[in-house]
């Protein structure tokens, strides 16, 4: 089974691949605060899930961080009133992994990517701030997806 483009395996029942996706987001956040070799542990004991799962999601986490730079550029030029450091953490920490999602893991598609954003903001954050997100993603979508 292919645990990095899937799901991981959780009491016997597979984990869905939001479930997957909100771990990697909580690493990447986590990460942002308090780089740590302990983050895996902490994880698993937080949000009781199988070492698995989170060794899926670490992986994940660290093909986001991988490509960074490259991330907060797209964001940056995308959301045109706010600079990347005054978007809060929570939202810019969605936004990398969407957008790494968009444009470069090609196994997920656009709108999911999207929506999966917004689901994410909505629940880690605001209404408000799910509809900037869901800006940003619309604005990456159609200005530079579509115009490759």
């Amino acid at each position: 089974m292919n645990e990095v483009g899937g799901c991981a395996r959780l009491f016997g029942m597979k984990l869905p691949p939001a479930k997957i996706r909100e771990l990697v987001f909580l690493i990447i956040y986590g990460e942002a605060f308090n780089p740590s070799e302990d983050n895996l542990a902490l994880i698993k004991q937080q949000v009781k899930v199988s070492r698995l799962a989170c060794e899926t999601a670490f992986t994940r986490a660290r093909q986001v961080q991988g490509h960074m730079a490259q991330l907060d550029e797209l964001i940056d030029k995308s959301a045109k009133e706010y600079a990347l450091d005054r978007i809060p953490a929570v939202e810019r920490n969605i936004l990398r992994l969407a957008v790494y999602e968009l444009c470069i893991d090609k196994e997920i598609p656009e709108k999911v990517a999207i929506s999966e954003a917004v689901r994410l903001t909505r629940k880690f954050c605001t209404a408000e701030a799910a509809n900037f997100v869901n800006g940003v993603l619309d604005h990456i979508y159609k200005e530079v997806l579509l115009c490759v």
